[in-house]
């Protein structure tokens, strides 16, 4: 490296900035126009130097080190020791925003120190579906060398990673991970560069994607199924199979597509051929559209059942499926299967049609609205403000791209406020009484997310304490950027709590809200506060299990696995009875995750009402949670709030540091429209020895016990009233904490349940 890379002006300190500011002048923009299918062929091309008319103000901001200009076009970055992650950020210049006709970015850097420097190439945008997203590239750079450091769109070490929209690059950032020791590295020549061989670029979805399992291109993820050659191929080299002929299994997803290849707001339609080799009569076969962002229920698009299709083994067929994708995050194609079978599939052409259309805002208001209910409150950010109602955080706007549906709408805007929770808006304090359901309808759009992200909650809050009646009922809203939804809820308001509606931001985000309307309509007769529990010695026991013997009687349980959970994995040999007369739940290590048990008695024991209880023994370590509760299938649908079907917990008890234990009710699926009201008792003594656990679920509501002792009583979203089956599990998750924070020394550890019965 020549020497006068070493000279030029005295180190400048910089402030460390939250935000990359983007520098609009002096830099130099090189693109090239593409023919379709013709990445590969691109050459690099100069985005930026950093030589005469470069504004370091304008496009450097450091984080933990300084800078200074090199001569001939370079920036020198010094690092000192800090015990965080020093980082140069480099904003692109406006134009060289949209690299969607390239593979990725790369820098010159040249290290002058005697040891090796270990850094990373951070490339940053908003993401394909409008939240903060980047692809990371580590690197080595030996003493005295310089090397080229490149990272690809959609790609993180060069494996598939968060799906960057190259269109909307704002820039990247050169970081080091805890450095040890003082250094110096040298950068220059920001350019754009083609994809690398054997690396498509998947970040932006395309018009037409075609997957023939020949080659090794990351455009899918193998999740149980295998690649087979030869006869077994449905057509040419290679193709996908899934065999659970051997060992049958509950659901089991054996192919995903990349994360990134599908985004919403549009129709796709997906052909593919497949073959069955051999299948049991009751075995299903599965193809959907996932939600990457709203989980299962209603925002899953596409289930296509192989029963419904000609299942004429040995010849192959062709399957195809239309489907239209809600503007939301990212989709991706599944397979799965239902027990046993083994099918071959080839040739996916997934093609992208008209773009999805789910209809004018102010229509979809108006649908929404239950216009038989009372009017109570309306704001509409067009007059005064109602009684009642209070905005903390926002500003009422009337600049015509930003009103929703009026001419005025309210922005709230939480980004750099640094706070966890922003209750934004107050309103119908003092209107809203007891004795009524509410509903409430809100447009809304959201229009940035801060670095942390953000969503917005719709929370009924009591203004004053009444004995158990002191958890809020909420509804959260986590959308992409630039999308508009109309957010409904509804809430019950039995005893006299006093009670406001309170509209606010979780985490960062920039968000317009417009005719928060809320209407009531007078509850029926309060027959769950008469309500008593049932008396066992006059009830009928329907079902029991006392867990003796030396194995689970799958006669009354399914055994759930193997298969992924979040932050872990169910397996079957995590579900056994330890010989005492308990059932165990097994939580322990599984090769760099870690692996839980669960049993449920869906289509061998499902009931309607009834006095439900078990008696087991909590766990003995954070990072995990057991769970006893009712589940059916009905629970997943919209609408009907929670009459058509409600998840039942209970019991939760996921903190080992506290003595309080969960109850709660979910309704109306796990998407956007998810609804839930729980209670979190605290009990002296709960995480230590055996204690019995409880509902009596009747059509008046819901009666929760712990050791006889009732604890909470709701109705909330109304009383379900189809059939519900019985659930003990074990998860993980960032609601127990940390499981990466388990001492694996303090593991294996248990869940025991000594009995479980139900009285009708």
């Amino acid at each position: 490296m020549p020497q006068r890379f070493f000279s030029g002006l005295p180190l400048q300190c910089v402030p460390c900035l939250r935000n990359m500011v983007h520098m609009k002048k002096f830099l130099t923009c090189a693109m090239v126009c593409l023919t379709a299918g013709s990445l590969l062929a691109q050459a690099e091309k100069l985005l930026m130097d950093f030589g005469a008319g470069f504004d370091p103000a304008r496009a450097l901001s450091g984080n933990g080190l300084t800078y200074e200009m090199a001569l001939e076009g370079a920036v020198k970055i010094k690092v000192t020791p800090n015990g965080g992650w020093p980082g140069l950020n480099v904003a692109l210049p406006d134009n060289c925003h949209d690299l969607s006709d390239f593979g990725g970015i790369s820098i010159e850097a040249y290290n002058p120190e005697k040891v090796a420097q270990f850094v990373a190439l951070r490339v940053d945008n908003p993401g394909a579906d409008g939240a903060k997203f980047c692809n990371t590239q580590g690197y080595e750079i030996g003493p005295g060398e310089r090397k080229t450091l490149s990272t690809w769109f959609g790609f993180t070490d060069e494996k598939p990673g968060f799906p960057l929209d190259p269109a909307k690059v704002v820039g990247f950032c050169v970081f080091w991970s805890q450095p040890k020791t003082e250094m110096a590295l040298v950068i220059d020549n920001v350019k754009a560069i083609p994809p690398k061989p054997g690396m498509m670029t998947m970040a932006k979805p395309r018009e037409r994607v075609q997957i023939n399992f020949e080659d090794d291109e990351p455009m899918f993820s193998l999740r149980g199924g295998t690649l087979v050659t030869g006869a077994e191929a449905v057509a040419g080299k290679r193709s996908l199979m899934v065999d659970t002929m051997a060992d049958a299994k509950g659901w089991f997803e054996f192919w995903e597509s990349r994360a990134g290849l599908l985004a919403g707001s549009f129709t796709y339609t997906v052909k593919f051929q497949y073959r069955v080799i051999d299948a049991a009569e009751d075995a299903t076969f599965y193809s959907l559209f996932r939600s990457q962002g709203k989980g299962w229920g209603k925002w899953d698009r596409g289930w296509t059942n192989i029963q419904e299709l000609p299942v004429k083994k040995g010849k192959t067929l062709t399957q195809e499926l239309t489907v239209s994708l809600p503007r939301f995050k990212d989709y991706m194609l599944m397979f799965g299967v239902n027990g046993r079978a083994k099918i071959v599939i080839d040739n996916i052409d997934i093609t992208r049609g008209a773009a999805y259309n789910d209809g004018d805002l102010l229509d979809r208001a108006k649908e929404k609205r239950n216009a038989k209910a009372e009017p109570v409150v309306m704001v509409d950010f067009e007059n005064a403000l109602p009684e009642g109602t209070q905005i903390a955080i926002g500003e009422i706007s009337d600049k015509p791209e930003e009103a929703l549906m009026g001419k005025k709408s309210l922005v709230i805007d939480t980004i750099g406020r640094g706070q966890t929770w922003n209750e934004a808006v107050t309103i119908g304090r003092g209107k809203l009484e007891p004795g009524y359901k509410y509903y409430v309808t809100v447009p809304i759009r959201m229009d940035k997310k801060g670095d942390r992200g953000g969503s917005v909650y719709v929370v009924a809050n009591p203004t004053k304490q009444v004995e158990g009646y002191d958890k809020r009922g909420w509804r959260s809203w986590n959308s992409g950027i630039g999308e508009d939804d109309v957010i409904t809820t509804t809430f019950d308001f039995r005893k006299d709590a006093g009670y406001e509606l309170l509209i606010g931001v979780n985490e960062e985000a920039r968000v317009v809200i417009d005719e928060v309307e809320i209407r009531r309509e007078a509850l029926p007769e309060d027959r769950l506060a008469l309500a008593k529990v049932r008396d066992k010695a006059k009830s009928k026991l329907v079902f029991e299990d006392n867990f003796d013997g030396k194995v689970i009687d799958t006669k009354k349980w399914n055994i759930t696995g193997d298969m992924p959970r979040t932050g872990g994995i169910w397996r079957k040999a995590n579900s056994t009875l330890d010989g005492k007369g308990n059932l165990d739940l097994l939580f322990k290590p599984d090769g760099d995750t870690f692996s839980f048990g669960a049993i449920d008695t869906k289509d061998k024991f499902n009931f309607t009402y009834g006095l439900v209880e078990c008696r087991m023994m909590l766990p003995k370590h954070t990072g995990h949670w057991p769970g006893f509760w009712l589940f059916g299938n009905e629970v997943t649908r919209v609408g009907d709030d929670g009459r058509d079907g409600t998840e039942v917990d209970i019991v939760e008890a996921p903190w080992r540091f506290e003595e309080k234990v969960s109850h709660c009710l979910h309704w109306d699926g796990y998407g956007d429209d998810h609804a839930s009201h729980g209670f979190t008792p605290t009990i002296a003594g709960i995480n230590e020895g055996w204690h019995t656990y409880a509902v009596d679920w009747s059509p008046d509501g819901y009666i929760f016990l712990v050791d006889g002792v009732e604890t909470w009583r709701s109705d909330a979203g109304g009383v379900c009233r189809n059939p519900l089956w019985v659930i003990f599990s074990d998860e993980m998750g960032g609601w127990s904490g940390n499981p990466r924070e388990v001492d694996p020394k303090l593991l294996p550890d248990h869940i025991l349940v000594d009995y479980v019965r139900v009285w009708q």
